[in-house]
């Protein structure tokens, strides 16, 4: 009789020094709800990826959202490598999206409709408050295919006003 209450007994030991041992060493949750994880899948009742939370390679953090056909339709990011972070809403063609980007400081706005055209709204530097409008094909700055804006905005009047600008 006693070697059966000492089966019993042993079990239950070393349950608790499992348990112990996984907090200990952080492999199994801990009781304050808390969740540790490199990439965090939420599916649907298909069983289809519609969120995914993630750090990438680079340890920059990344939330995507993903439509029923499996496109990601929306990315909201940062990256240590371009000083900020931005986030990417796109159509039902890969190719057509609108985004906002931070550069550091820099703000910047683009937008593509799947045409082969790239289309950015960045703040000018004069120093004025205004805006550059440019349309480039094929992500390449060439000045025979891009259009440089200088949008002007005057407070007074509430027009804006576009000049050409150089492509620099």
């Amino acid at each position: 009789m006693k070697g059966s209450a000492l089966v019993p007994a042993t079990i239950c030991l070393v349950v608790l020094a499992a348990f112990v041992l996984g907090r200990a060493s952080g492999s199994l949750p801990m009781a304050s709800g808390t969740i540790t994880a490199r990439k965090l899948v939420i599916q649907d009742d298909a069983g289809r990826a519609r969120a995914i939370l993630y750090v990438d390679r680079t340890d920059d953090p990344s939330l995507e959202l993903i439509d029923k056909e499996g496109r990601e339709s929306v990315r909201l990011f940062s990256s240590d490598l371009f000083g900020g972070g931005g986030l990417i809403v796109r159509g039902e063609a890969e190719s057509s999206e609108v985004a906002i980007h931070m550069f550091g400081d820099s703000p910047m706005l683009s937008m593509s409709k799947g045409d082969g055209y790239e289309q950015f709204v960045l703040p000018d530097s004069g120093g004025d408050g205004g805006l550059i409008y440019r349309r480039m094909r094929g992500g390449k700055v060439s000045p025979d295919e891009t259009v440089n804006l200088r949008l002007l905005f005057d407070r007074d009047s509430a027009k804006v006003s576009a000049k050409p600008r150089d492509a620099n």
